[in-house]
């Protein structure tokens, strides 16, 4: 065991590059610490170590009057914001999708990212409707208007082609400020490209070989105890004019309205009043000398448990059953077409009823084919989106073809499951078919809703650090403005920490990306658990003395040294000791390991207030957050088990209770038994 200790080295200036607001490069020499060294230290070719200057031995240097010195430190506070500013634009440039930032009044573009450089070339100063549309003048679509006055602040979401490269783009657009005060416009472009060429596919394939619906409206007419018909809507009297009955049918009795019909059918009304049950029956009659089959549904209607009126829907299901009859003929031709197909098929007659489903459409609801088959399509619905689809199915039946768009398939367990329905309507042996294809947009809907929900969590998670680095900035004035070199440290200290959540919280992001995504090939070579430790406890020096929390390293012998990849063992590392920070107010944070074996075990214990043994699987889920109010996205242990898993161990937390610590135990190999390889959904 041996404790952690920062030794004081002497440090050495360094050159590097500095990117500006508007994305140009130029040349600085700073300290390791961050700050620049002064111009006549670092740049001036005439001075070195001045020899001593009076009694004191004082150099040249330390004679510099106080405000030059409170002018240099606040330059250097200037630049620390400007590296801060550079380093979040860096940030951008790692985004995949386009990004960039323009002047709304001169429309100078002022930042690209790596991608949209990689398909507009470098246009940073010039014109975004040159650089982006080729044209003279500003874009008439352009959505200024829209985030500068009518909605300032807020994100405007849209989609458009671009003329250029004729690709199709979905458009996040805000007003943001830049560094010098003025409101910006900010883009992020996602190619929806090959979603829309999809979409326009899938669209031109359903009108060429599915099949739709006509109509879903049937004829209903009511009757009362005294078996004459009180009510009788349009589809009933097209029906009756269809049948050949003439006159006005309301005020009539059953018996003297359809005089085709059996002398049974009063005695089913009677019942149908006596019971309070639906009662559905088939009749076949001769109407002009052909047989007509109809199918009739005698629904009760109840008041205080009894029977007041009975509501009877017809069908003419002649049509129907010479359907069905075409369909046997064919049925393995058929059934073979609808079996094979991926998504579910429904077949109505012309009133709506089904009369025939495929396997997935059975799947899909949930229901067994004689529980479906008979059963008007409405009833595969909420109750509440039951009218808005038979409009919906009118509209379509006029044209022929169509879509219903996306409705709620309300399955036998309960269950709903959001679906895309588009129909046609065909003629078969003289009857007039609907054809109803449904497919299941669930990981459609989950996708959507987790690319909203990541937007929405990256968009808080980068605006609460970039809103105290500014709050710094401004506190940094302040206390220049007033020789209060100690405000400037402080400030200083805000905006250091403020970058840092912000570094490990897009850090975390990009990382599950790359992780989920298979873009991470391991490449482990030999590393100190040590050294990444001291690294770590430097970094977060000033968290744990403002906090008031110890950090302890305490790495066993023979456990230091393992072989892996040095970025991910960081990573894991880093986001265990900030969780642990993140819980403990008070106390310590123990970093430990040891070895048996192969294997070492990584440890991060704490003395913050533990975790509920019924949330220790709950934190490794993405985006989770007890708090929704806690800083972070809640990735950071996610991360630390797909990095362990890349490295052939495993994650295990351990608590002895409400405020009695938490313990983070990672198993790791010595040495991996092979390189992988990090692919979609997790590890292979």
């Amino acid at each position: 065991m041996r404790p952690l200790t920062t030794p004081r080295t002497a440090v050495k200036p360094e050159t590097r590059d500095a990117i500006s607001a508007n994305g140009s490069r130029r040349r600085v020499t700073t300290s390791r610490k961050g700050g620049r060294v002064p111009a006549a230290r670092a740049s001036h070719p005439g001075r070195g170590k001045g020899p001593a200057d009076g009694r004191k031995g004082r150099t040249a240097e330390s004679a510099v009057p106080r405000r030059a010195r409170a002018a240099g430190k606040a330059g250097d506070a200037h630049h620390a914001v400007v590296r801060e500013r550079a380093q979040l634009l860096s940030i951008f440039d790692g985004i995949d999708e386009v990004v960039y930032i323009s002047d709304p009044r001169t429309h100078e573009i002022l930042y690209l990212n790596g991608a949209a450089r990689a398909v507009f070339g470098d246009a940073v100063g010039k014109k975004c409707y040159r650089a982006f549309q080729r044209r003279r003048t500003p874009c008439p679509f352009c959505t200024n208007r829209i985030i500068f006055h009518k909605r300032p602040g807020e994100p405007h979401i849209w989609e458009f082609q671009n003329l250029r490269n004729r690709r199709w783009y979905r458009c996040i657009d805000k007003a943001i400020p830049w560094p010098d005060g003025r409101l910006v416009r900010y883009e992020m472009a996602l190619d929806v490209t090959d979603m829309k060429q999809a979409e326009e596919a899938l669209r031109s394939s359903e009108k060429r070989y599915r099949a739709t619906i006509d109509s879903l409206a049937e004829a209903i007419h009511m009757v009362g105890p005294d078996l004459r018909i009180i009510l009788a809507n349009r589809a009933f009297t097209v029906w009756a004019a269809r049948m050949g009955l003439r006159g006005g049918l309301v005020g009539r009795t059953v018996r003297t309205a359809f005089p085709f019909l059996p002398a049974t059918v009063e005695e089913e009304y009677r019942n149908v009043f006596r019971t309070g049950r639906m009662l559905r029956t088939e009749e076949r009659c001769l109407i002009h000398g052909r047989e007509t089959i109809t199918e009739t549904r005698k629904i009760p209607v109840l008041e205080e448990g009894k029977t007041v009126h009975v509501i009877t829907a017809i069908s003419n299901i002649t049509a129907r059953r010479k359907a069905e009859e075409a369909i046997r003929r064919s049925e393995k031709k058929y059934r073979s077409l609808m079996e094979g197909a991926n998504d579910a098929i429904f077949l109505a007659d012309e009133n709506g009823m089904l009369l025939e489903v495929n396997r997935r459409a059975i799947e899909l609801v949930g229901r067994s084919r004689r529980e479906l088959l008979g059963t008007h399509i409405t009833r595969l619905h909420p109750p509440e989106e039951r009218d808005r689809i038979v409009a919906a199915f009118r509209e379509i039946a006029e044209r022929g073809a169509g879509s219903a768009g996306d409705v709620t398939i309300l399955c036998g367990n309960g269950k709903t499951v959001p679906v895309e329905i588009s129909v046609s309507a065909i003629r078969h042996g003289g009857a007039t078919l609907m054809h109803a294809i449904m497919r299941d947009v669930s990981e459609r809907k989950r996708i959507e809703a987790m690319r909203d929900l990541l937007l929405r969590d990256v968009t808080h998670e980068l605006k609460t650090p970039i809103a105290m680095m500014k709050m710094a900035h401004a506190m940094a004035n302040e206390a220049l403005a007033a020789r209060d070199l100690e405000g400037v440290r402080r400030a200083e200290g805000i905006a250091a920490r403020n970058l840092a959540f912000l570094a490990r919280d897009v850090g975390n992001i990009l990382g599950m990306c790359w992780l989920r995504g298979g873009t991470l090939i391991l490449k482990p070579a030999p590393l100190s658990l040590g050294g990444i430790a001291g690294e770590i406890a430097e970094e977060m020096r000033d968290r744990l003395r403002l906090g008031g929390v110890g950090l302890e390293v305490r790495i066993k012998r023979g456990a230091d040294r393992i072989t892996a990849e040095r970025r991910m063992i960081r990573t894991l590392l880093y986001n265990l000791v900030d969780n642990a920070l993140k819980f403990t107010r008070r106390g310590k944070v123990t970093i430990g390991a040891s070895r048996t074996g192969g294997w070492v075990t990584l440890t991060v214990r704490d003395t913050g207030i533990g975790i509920a043994s019924a949330a220790r699987e709950e934190v490794f889920t993405p985006f989770y957050k007890k708090n929704p109010a806690m800083q972070g996205t809640g990735l950071g242990l996610p991360i630390c088990r797909e990095i362990a898993k890349l490295h052939g161990g495993t994650v295990r937390i351990s608590s002895n209770g409400r405020r009695k610590g938490t313990t983070v135990a990672v198993r790791l190999a010595v040495r991996p038994a092979a390189s992988r390889r990090a692919g979609k959904g997790g590890v292979r």
